[in-house]
């Protein structure tokens, strides 16, 4: 729209109450799912390279060294710091569990959510951020 603010405040328009609706069944889906997975050895959420990143973020967690594990000197250089930064805070947050590093990225994903609405909305219009979250939900 010609002459609007690309810095309108987002919330403030008709569209606002379902994009609260979207983002709340969004994450208690997501947590529903989480929390009624069923126990299986290993767990689900458990992929071929699940132990490289917890070794790396238990070496930063015990150690202060990103190495590829927290009983070997050899350095990570096979994975960015990034995740292993993630999941290293966490688990000084929270102790070594991975449910609350789950639990957290599954905030983080229904933030996500929300900043594509909120790209939308400022892009455009509250319709193409409310459809577009939408989509990703």
């Amino acid at each position: 729209m010609p002459g609007r603010s690309i810095m309108m405040n987002p919330l403030h328009n008709p569209h606002a109450k379902w994009l609260v609706v979207i983002l709340l069944l969004s994450l208690l889906g997501r947590l529903a799912i989480l929390l009624n997975m069923p126990s299986t050895e290993p767990p689900l959420y458990v992929s071929n390279d699940t132990r490289g990143y917890v070794e790396s973020a238990r070496a930063l967690l015990y150690t202060g060294a990103f190495t590829v594990s927290p009983h070997s000197a050899e350095p990570q250089i096979i994975r960015t710091p990034g995740y292993p930064v993630f999941l290293a805070l966490i688990y000084a947050m929270f102790g070594e569990n991975n449910i609350s590093v789950l639990i957290i990225q599954a905030i983080f994903s229904v933030g996500t959510i929300g900043m594509v609405y909120w790209i939308g909305h400022s892009l455009w219009d509250s319709r193409v951020g409310l459809t577009a979250s939408l989509l990703l939900a």
